[in-house]
């Protein structure tokens, strides 16, 4: 499990199935290692990019659908059996964190 900021979330249609889907990209935060410091992680694994679709996790597109930016979440990575891949499996937002700014301080008019 990692913990990560999210920075970008928003809602789309799938233009063939026409599902609703929901597009998270979130950035990994530093884990404390065993010596008391941070272990950053290289820049091609601090983004993480996901995609919610409403037919197969109702529960989940709902829960995160009107999260802003900077709110925690802990994510849980799967490997893909097929290409050994990692994944988002389960997303879980940090109690107390979850839109904690206010839309106007968030976006510039």
């Amino acid at each position: 499990m990692r913990r990560c900021v999210v920075v970008s979330r928003r809602v789309g249609k799938d233009q063939k199935t026409n599902d609703d889907l929901l597009y998270l990209t979130m950035y990994r935060l530093p884990n404390i290692m065993s010596n008391g410091g941070l272990w950053y992680s290289k820049k091609e694994e601090a983004v993480i990019s996901t995609c919610i679709n409403k037919k197969h996790r109702p529960e989940d597109f709902e829960k995160f659908k009107n999260i802003l930016p900077c709110t925690l979440v802990d994510v849980t990575f799967g490997i893909n059996d097929f290409n050994n891949k990692a994944f988002v499996e389960k997303l879980e937002i940090v109690p107390g964190t979850e839109n904690i700014f206010d839309v106007d301080i968030l976006y510039v008019k």
